[in-house]
């Protein structure tokens, strides 16, 4: 059996909390993106795609490969992000 840390668990718990953490973390994962490319592509507004990138991103989730620019910031999951997102990615939207 494979063990899954309490930390795990309680991050994905904290993407499932919100409708567009799960949203993101759908997006990232087909393919890494910019907040611009994440609106367009699910309807949410840019400001709460910016804000909800950057919670996940403190809770390692997400990861800025180009923090240094100002526009055309590209995202990634982080490796507990791949796992959540498997998980994420099986259940009904």
């Amino acid at each position: 059996m494979l063990f899954v840390s309490e930390e795990a668990l309680k991050k994905l718990g904290f993407v499932l909390a919100s409708k567009y953490r799960v949203e993101i973390v759908r997006q990232l994962a087909l393919s890494p993106m910019t907040p611009s490319q994440i609106a367009r592509r699910t309807g949410i507004h840019i400001s709460h795609v910016s804000l909800t990138l950057r919670d996940l991103a403190k809770e390692n989730i997400v990861r800025c490969v180009n923090p240094e620019r100002k526009k055309g910031r590209l995202y990634i999951l982080t490796d507990t992000g791949k796992w959540i997102a498997k998980r994420v990615m099986m259940m009904k939207k």
